[in-house]
């Protein structure tokens, strides 16, 4: 956890010079507001048309979890009863997205998740590499205010899974495929004319080909505890429009 930091004025000059960076700051940030590089939501004649037809976005898409989990959780019988695990993992998907219509884009994807898995009584580690390219289209369904949005995306891929264990039951290394499509729900926010930050809730929806994939979801279709899987492993974008 991060530690609070405390800060202590020791003369009012130091004071002084701290309000006055503030208030420049602050004015600063107001000129800023005023420039063409914001969007000016007033000026449009619809809620979304500030997306234009043909508009090109780069999307990087990350996902980052550090946490302590149930190994059991991962429907491998030799570790049933095991000790929780420590559990590290990192997603990297670059996207590319061309708006077909002021509301939905279209675009395809590359995509790289590496996690690694340790436990204890039995000692095991497990480290996961999944590889993916797809496809994905974005409707973004209304804006909440200003320059925030809320946007469903269905998103489909081809996933290739390497998959090691090594422990004092099973030493393995496995490879699997699956095809996997998911409903994503995103929340966005528009803070520069050519940046949007959006949330990503992933995974409420899949459909899998193969029992064994990254999160190990079930074959077929489900739905997922999405809300636990965002506080496990945070996703979020960064998209820039290229033009």
């Amino acid at each position: 956890m991060l530690n609070n930091l405390k800060f202590q004025f020791k003369n009012s000059f130091s004071f002084k010079i701290i309000f006055f960076c503030v208030y420049v700051s602050f004015f600063g940030i107001q000129e800023a507001k005023s420039q063409d590089d914001l969007v000016d939501i007033k000026s449009k004649s619809s809620a979304l048309s500030e997306f234009e037809v043909s508009e090109h976005w780069l999307t990087t898409r990350i996902g980052l979890n550090f946490f302590d989990t149930d190994f059991a959780a991962y429907e491998n019988p030799l570790f049933y009863g095991a000790d929780p695990s420590k559990n590290f993992g990192i997603s990297v998907q670059p996207q590319l997205n061309v708006f077909i219509h002021e509301r939905i884009s279209a675009g395809l994807h590359l995509g790289y998740a590496y996690q690694t898995i340790e436990g204890s009584n039995p000692n095991f580690n497990q480290y996961d590499n999944n590889y993916q390219i797809g496809l994905q289209l974005n409707y973004y369904v209304f804006r909440l205010e200003k320059q925030f949005y809320v946007s469903g995306e269905l998103m489909s891929n081809y996933n290739y899974l390497t998959r090691e264990i090594d422990s004092e039951l099973l030493v393995s290394d496995q490879d699997f495929d699956n095809i996997k499509t998911a409903f994503n729900l995103n929340i966005s926010w528009r803070f520069r004319d050519n940046f949007i930050f959006s949330l990503v809730f992933y995974e409420i929806f899949t459909h899998n080909t193969n029992d064994d994939n990254f999160q190990n979801y079930d074959q077929g279709l489900a739905y997922n505890n999405f809300i636990k899987h965002f506080i496990e492993q945070p996703q979020f974008n960064l998209s820039w429009r290229l033009f």
